[in-house]
């Protein structure tokens, strides 16, 4: 059951952006894709990959990242830094309505993605322990501290039944990937067994992938009652584009067979060469500084 990419996204309608684009996130039915592209500011972008188009979400001034999809597809959460401060906000996917302001947060704040029910938004927030996690509802219109503890957790996604969520920690010395009970029954498994971060849920909830430098790793997980974890398998290797901030740069299609990646520049093929002839006898004709190094050499004009 060999699996295939479901996409690179810079070589279709995120080309010209490649090196910018991060924090992909697919609605349920994977028509739809919510990026940020970081140019001098950083914005909230739509990839339809049905009609092959990428349109801006967020037009204001200031860094607006981390999209996740409400689960009836219909709105766009993110985390948004601006001269009024740092919020969660939401707006419709297709433009047709003003952004509103859900939250205010402390730290720099990256989204997790909703439950299913569309009640409880799960983000992390910067600490001066590093990393801790917040959970915000439509009706407190707050966000309230979640696991705290002295370690940094990064990178978490809720499950598909919204009872678990997956994460990275660093508490046992390196990053390695945990489950946490999100519905009250509590409890805490070690997932990964050699390093690892940025988690995925597969849609059935049967799968966790992860990922460990240039590998992409599934793990066969039972939710429905206790939880309960296989042995990790490497699915394949790909020098795909990751974020120093180690939330999850890629995606996962509705069938659990295809996934959304982004491609990295050390995979592009050059597209043209330059060839320079006689240059032995104009690097002669250059003064000492530039043939020893001690300048940079001059652009002919």
């Amino acid at each position: 059951d060999k699996l295939a990419f479901y996409l690179a996204i810079q070589q279709g309608v995120g080309e010209g952006h490649d090196q910018y684009t991060d924090d992909m996130f697919t609605t349920p039915d994977g028509r739809m894709v919510a990026v940020a592209i970081r140019e001098t500011d950083t914005d909230v972008w739509v990839v339809d990959l049905a009609r092959n188009t990428l349109t801006r979400l967020t037009t204001e001034a200031g860094e607006d990242e981390s999209p996740v999809w409400t689960p009836d597809s219909k709105r766009v959460t993110f985390a948004s830094s601006r001269e009024n401060g740092r919020h969660t906000r939401w707006k419709s996917a297709d433009g047709s309505t003003a952004e509103e302001t859900l939250f205010a947060a402390k730290g720099h704040q990256h989204l997790a993605g909703w439950t299913p029910d569309g009640a409880r938004l799960l983000s992390e927030e910067g600490v001066p322990t590093g990393w801790d996690f917040f959970v915000g509802t439509l009706q407190s219109k707050k966000n309230d501290p979640f696991l705290e503890n002295r370690f940094s957790k990064v990178g978490a996604q809720v499950s598909p039944d919204g009872r678990w969520i997956a994460y990275g920690s660093n508490e046992s010395g390196h990053m390695e990937i945990y489950v946490y009970g999100f519905a009250g029954q509590g409890g805490r498994f070690q997932v990964s067994t050699e390093g690892g971060s940025e988690p995925r849920w597969a849609p059935d909830g049967r799968t966790l992938y992860y990922r460990d430098a240039d590998r992409l790793l599934a793990v066969p997980v039972s939710t429905s009652a206790a939880f309960a974890a296989g042995a990790p398998r490497v699915l394949f290797e790909g020098s795909y584009t990751r974020m120093g901030w180690m939330q999850a740069n890629y995606d996962v299609a509705p069938d659990g067979k295809r996934f959304l990646m982004i491609r990295g520049d050390a995979q592009r093929l050059p597209t043209s060469i330059d060839v320079v002839t006689n240059w032995f006898e104009e690097l002669r004709g250059l003064p000492a500084k530039y043939r020893l190094g001690l300048a940079p050499r001059p652009r002919p004009r």
